[in-house]
């Protein structure tokens, strides 16, 4: 965030009264948390698409080693 942005948002900030501060305060708490848990969510499910991607390939390395002809549509 550059200066100024951040100097206009103290700026604005000092101007509210105490009420108006723990409103602006609590607003930004819960959108920083909401941030926060939204990576969470994004980081398992890339965990996740990235298990099932490890699978397949598993999949693949048994039907090669095993000689199958054809590794069941379900798997994809």
């Amino acid at each position: 965030m550059s200066n100024n942005t951040e100097q206009e948002m103290l700026d604005c900030f000092l101007k509210l009264n105490e009420a108006e501060k723990e409103a602006v305060l609590q607003l930004l708490q819960t959108f920083i948390k909401s941030k926060e848990q939204s990576e969470i969510l994004n980081l398992e499910q890339y965990n996740s698409d990235a298990k099932r991607e490890e699978l397949k390939i598993e999949v693949v390395r048994y039907a090669a080693k095993n000689n199958t002809e054809k590794i069941p549509e379900t798997y994809w």
